[in-house]
């Protein structure tokens, strides 16, 4: 106990002295990405005047830009990776759905009958149990012509593959086309969007990347002692830092009147632990953060009970385009799981989005390690045990050495009972006592605390590469042990595990000093406080520390038995 609050007092303050770079913000919290005239003049230092002017377009209205009368939106066109993902594509020239086809992710039915697993929805629809279908809703590349959002009927260009296909749209003013083209084995896409305009005068262009998810109320909470589950959250990279935010925390900080908008992103999203919906650019934008519904772009109003998130980025910012000129852009979109190999393939690398937090210089090879021991005995559970005796041979130094001070302690018990009968009320007398009796027998009483106190990073590594790894994701381990990701279902692993500490608080040295009530507490009720923890997290994590106390239980008993015998 003295270790983790050593531990929580260092990370305290190393937060205090080392805090996050304050995000770089403009004038009157606008974006750094500035809106710009045809001549590289900001908008915002144009006159009235001169906005009309640079924006005339031959006495066309705007009304003809955003079309009124709509045909029910339909499936255009699919493109399939049959290994990974399949993207269908709809007739307004968006995402409509994205799905993830690999084995370990598809949803389960029944024991043998699974489905693909809906990532991410045009629409967000709730199933039979209240749950909405898809996590996310699927990235939005908006294009705006003076100021209003484009939306029409596109058309499918002939020569679409299952790879790659584009969809065109003309009105009056513009053609807008939007090229989509597959990434295998990738669970990427690259979408470029040109934007040329047909009329006779200037027309002001902005395109907007858009990634958005809606939150249960239900799933954004935790349990007593487990964190939620599905949690989702804005992030984007950008000036080496992440930003990471759910739909609380982005509305306190916009009550907070907190920066949401960040220079120099090169990827943005929404995430969950395991899944991402992201979109990445070669040149760096500035990602604006958001917990409103009209940043969504939704034509319908979404169900009640579900709170808006959604990250932004100015892919074209608000330009000028002359007549019968065009201008693009492509961004890379992915959505899959948070799968380290996968995020660090593409360009920029989207590893950052697994967040290991500090540890994560630790982390990264601890996720090596038990990717490994999965290629050599392809079962999650195994990798997680072979991780868990790696850890432990390598700490072996450590815990040998905190055991056997355990046991000198254990053997200067009764000395220190008696130092205490005897000079009981002198208490300067007792420690002079008791720091001779440490000394004629070579025990420093540090030394069972010291070590714990350089493994604990240690453990806090593993415990959170295990909580994070999407390997874990609907991973059978055995017998009723059906998803590592998710609690026991049968609570045998935490019950035997709170068994197993019971048993190791009882091989513990007894404190001379310490009372029963406070001996109970430590060897009674601590033990079974673990235990009810353990019913509700990750039967992966549950796994992990079931095993590493049964290998500490060993040690113990072997460290004991060598002290009797000396």
């Amino acid at each position: 106990m003295l270790s983790m609050v050593i531990v929580v007092a260092f990370l305290s303050i190393w937060q205090n002295f080392f805090p996050p770079p304050v995000p770089v913000q403009t004038k009157d919290g606008q974006s750094t990405s500035s809106e710009v005239s045809e001549t590289g003049q900001p908008l915002s230092e144009l006159s009235t005047e001169q906005i009309v002017e640079q924006a005339k377009v031959d006495q066309l209205s705007t009304a003809q830009v955003t079309l009124t009368k709509l045909s029910p939106v339909t499936p255009q066109h699919t493109l399939i990776d049959p290994d990974r993902f399949e993207v269908v594509l709809d007739s307004r020239g968006q995402i409509d759905q994205w799905s993830i086809l690999e084995s370990q992710y598809r949803k389960k039915l029944s024991e043998t009958d699974s489905v693909p697993y809906l990532l991410s929805s045009a629409t967000p629809e709730i199933d039979q149990e209240g749950k909405l279908k898809a996590p996310f809703l699927s990235p939005a590349l908006q294009v705006l012509v003076n100021g209003d959002l484009v939306k029409g009927d596109y058309v499918l260009m002939d020569g679409a593959t299952s790879s790659e296909a584009t969809l065109i749209l003309k009105t009056a003013l513009i053609e807008v086309k939007r090229t989509f083209k597959l990434l295998a084995n990738q669970y990427r896409l690259t979408s470029t969007v040109e934007i040329r305009n047909l009329s006779s005068g200037k027309l002001s262009v902005e395109l907007r990347g858009v990634t958005r998810a809606l939150q249960s109320a239900g799933e954004s909470e935790g349990g007593m002692f487990s964190p939620p589950l599905n949690l989702i959250e804005s992030v984007c990279e950008w000036s080496e830092d992440v930003e990471r935010d759910s739909h609380v925390s982005l509305v306190d900080k916009i009550e907070d009147k907190d920066a949401t908008e960040f220079a120099g992103a090169r990827w943005l999203g929404v995430d969950s632990r395991y899944f991402m919906s992201a979109l990445s650019v070669s040149t760096p934008l500035s990602c604006t953060q958001s917990a409103s519904m009209s940043a969504l772009g939704l034509d319908l109003s979404p169900p009640k009970g579900l709170s808006p998130i959604a990250t932004t980025g100015s892919l074209i910012p608000q330009t000028f385009v002359d007549p019968q000129a065009s201008v693009q852009s492509t961004v890379t979109l992915y959505g899959g799981p948070k799968k380290l190999e996968l995020l660090d393939a593409a360009k920029p690398k989207l590893g950052a989005a697994i967040d290991f937090g500090i540890f994560s210089p630790i982390c990264l090879p601890m996720l090596w390690a038990m990717g490994f021991f999965f290629d050599l005995l392809p079962n999650w559970g195994i990798a997680i045990i072979l991780l868990t005796i790696l850890v432990k041979l390598l700490t072996l130094p450590l815990t040998i050495k905190q055991y056997r001070s355990m046991a000198a302690m254990k053997k200067l018990q009764p000395d220190l009972a008696k130092v205490k009968e005897q000079y009981g009320d002198d208490a300067m007398r007792v420690q002079q006592e008791t720091m001779a009796l440490y000394k004629q027998h070579g025990v420093n009483p540090l030394s069972g605390c010291l070590p714990m106190l350089v493994m604990m990073p240690v453990y806090f590594a593993l415990y959170r590469t295990i909580y994070s790894a999407v390997e874990l994701y609907q991973a059978r381990f055995f017998g009723w042990l059906t998803d590592l990701s998710m609690p026991d279902p049968l609570f045998v692993t935490p019950v035997i595990l709170a068994g197993l500490m019971l048993l190791q608080s009882r091989l513990q040295p007894p404190i001379s000093s310490m009372d029963p009530a406070q001996r109970r507490l430590l060897t009674v009720f601590m033990p079974l406080m673990f235990g009810g923890m353990m019913l509700f997290l990750p039967s992966g994590l549950v796994l992990y520390i079931l095993v590493n106390t049964v290998l500490g239980l060993f040690q113990q008993l072997w460290t004991n038995r060598q002290a009797e015998a000396t």
